[in-house]
């Protein structure tokens, strides 16, 4: 039925948007049209999923998405005023743009890509896939700052989607409200969704893997979430390798508690030539190409952790736990509480040392009050909704434990995005936690 308001309203908008680009240019209302793009995909997603809590997802989406677009026009402002350019962490969403610039300068003039080495802005440093990227939508869009990071915005915002579908399908519509809502006005997740940074795909990609592994599990939609998968886990294998390692590892567990015995099988041949495949390329490819480890260090785990945490506790602004090496698994054991410490609470009141810290401080002083809850939730996950929640928890396990080898303060309060999601739902579920009804109700029953 034709609705005369909502035609009018469109034309309007339209209307609107064509002299927006006409008296824009292209540096402006291109990632702008980006942005919009994005808006109207993430409405009409939550509209087509005919989601329970639909209006009130709406709502999420929109703020989150608003609230990170403002953060960026504002850190891009002031970083013009200082620095002479949008890029607000001149050290890492700087270099990155800086490193795309000469990838495509090398490319236009002698037809290949530059060695790395020459490519290295100040910590932006080995990292090189996501310069890549940038130097992908540079070329195919054009030279415009602003469209990494208002995709970046969208990214961040479509996370929020996401969220709420893991967190429904895990525990129920409430629990998955409350973890979208804490995502999307979560502090250091906008800031790492405003700047020029993996971590905002990382996360989107990372979330897609664990909704394509539900659908894949509930036997819906099983060849589109077999292709998310596949896509989602090609993105995370260049952003951060051992990432992808551990989503893997957490994949063939979740697979292999499928009800279906045939699925079990084929996820035990799976897993076995890609346990193969993975170990070879992380405990020799990467090692010899990238860290120059020693090949004996290959046969121990724990002396591989150790030696990146060394790494990156030389020359680090804020380096913790200096002197500590771990060479055995009775060495892990006994310098787990202070490492776990360290990557669940830190940074620590008592470590403010600049201005610039209060923001990581007083998101830790938040996480400190919700840590309660986190432990509830999780136990819920483990005593009632085992079977759906084995993946995500594996998953945090095995990324706190690769942890260890972090050694600089930033560089942890970054990287832990990635186990923020997952924690939200826990969180959540704390706050929505109503035993009788899980227990008593239909809910209780693994899809």
């Amino acid at each position: 039925m034709f609705n005369r308001r909502r035609a009018v309203v469109l034309i309007i908008l339209g209307l609107s948007l064509g002299l927006v680009f006409f008296l824009t240019p292209k540096r402006i209302y291109i990632p702008f049209l980006v942005l919009v793009s994005g808006a109207f995909v993430g409405a009409y997603l939550i509209k087509l999923g005919n989601y329970k809590s639909r209006s009130a997802l709406m709502k999420i989406f929109l703020a989150g998405l608003s609230i990170r677009t403002a953060f960026c026009v504002i850190l891009a402002y002031i970083s013009h005023i200082k620095n002479g350019h949008i890029f607000f962490l001149k050290a890492d969403d700087y270099g990155y743009s800086y490193n795309a610039h000469r990838i495509l300068d090398a490319w236009y003039t002698t037809g290949v890509f530059p060695p790395h080495d020459s490519m290295v802005w100040m910590k932006a440093a080995g990292d090189l896939d996501y310069a890549y990227w940038v130097a992908f939508l540079y070329h195919f869009v054009g030279p415009y700052h602003f469209l990494p990071l208002f995709i970046n915005c969208v990214t961040g915002a479509f996370s929020i989607i996401l969220l709420y579908k893991l967190a429904e399908k895990v525990f129920n519509p409430k629990v998955g409200l409350g973890a979208a809502g804490i995502f999307a006005f979560w502090p250091s997740l906008i800031l790492w969704s405003t700047q020029n940074l993996r971590d905002a795909l990382i996360i989107f990609f990372m979330l897609l893997i664990f909704v394509s592994q539900i659908l894949f599990n509930e036997n819906r939609h099983k060849f589109v979430a077999f292709l998310l998968f596949c896509c989602s886990f090609f993105v995370i294998i260049q952003f951060r390798f051992v990432l992808a390692f551990i989503l893997a590892l957490a994949t063939i567990f979740t697979l292999l508690f499928s009800p279906r015995l045939r699925l079990r099988i084929a996820v035990c041949l799976l897993s076995l030539c890609l346990g193969i495949s993975i170990i070879f390329n992380f405990f020799n490819l990467r090692n010899i190409l990238q860290y120059n480890f020693d090949v004996k260090c290959f046969f121990s785990f724990w002396q591989a952790l150790s030696h990146h945490h060394s790494l990156r506790v030389m020359d680090a602004d804020s380096a913790f736990l200096v002197n500590v090496n771990i060479n055995t698994f009775s060495d892990f054991l006994r310098e787990s509480p202070r490492f776990i410490g360290y990557i669940l609470f830190a940074p620590f009141p008592w470590q403010l040392n600049k201005i610039s810290q209060l923001f990581a401080i007083s998101e830790m002083l938040v996480w400190y009050f919700l840590v309660f809850f986190a432990l509830k939730g999780a136990w819920f996950a483990f005593r009632y909704r085992l079977r759906l929640s084995l993946g995500v928890s594996i998953f945090v396990l095995a990324t706190v434990i690769a942890f260890f080898a972090e050694g600089n303060l930033g560089t942890l309060f970054r990287h832990r995005a990635v186990i923020w999601p997952i924690f939200f739902i826990y969180i959540s579920a704390g706050f929505f936690y109503t035993p009788e009804p899980f227990k008593k109700g239909p809910e209780i029953k693994d899809q």
